[in-house]
């Protein structure tokens, strides 16, 4: 029969067993929520990345667009007179920005924008002021 002291050290030895179990299987859990995290950090990345050469892809794709039409409508226009005056600007127009759109893509377009609020910081306030009143004004309708 066992002693009091016997039971004592074998609760305590089961205690100990269960307290090491019970550490693996919580070290155990946390890699394996680590690894789903970093997986899904990487999904998310890879799915960021995608949307974003979209993005650059279908920038790029209205800027030639533009470009093209703007060659048509300085090729079909009459090329003297007001019209034809009007026409050749806004053609060449639509050529360079389609041109600008192609070869800047949205991150120049993002960095221009930067570089020109940093140039003029008082009025982009005031622009942004007004379009905030604007948006305001229509969101209420």
């Amino acid at each position: 029969m066992a002693t009091a002291s016997q039971k004592e050290r074998s609760m305590s030895e089961g205690i100990e067993d269960l307290t090491d179990a019970s550490k693996r299987m919580g070290n155990k859990i946390g890699e394996q929520a680590k690894d789903a995290g970093h997986n899904m950090s990487e999904q998310a990345k890879s799915f960021a990345s995608n949307i974003a050469e979209k993005a650059e892809n279908a920038t790029e794709a209205v800027g030639t667009c533009m470009e093209s039409f703007g060659e048509t409508v300085r090729d079909r226009l009459p090329k003297e007179g007001m019209i034809g005056s009007a026409g050749q600007a806004i053609g060449e127009k639509l050529e360079s920005g389609g041109r600008y759109l192609e070869e800047k893509g949205l991150a120049g377009i993002g960095d221009d924008v930067t570089n020109l609020i940093r140039s003029n910081p008082v009025p982009a306030l005031l622009v942004g002021i007004g379009l905030g009143f604007i948006l305001a004004k229509v969101m209420r309708r």
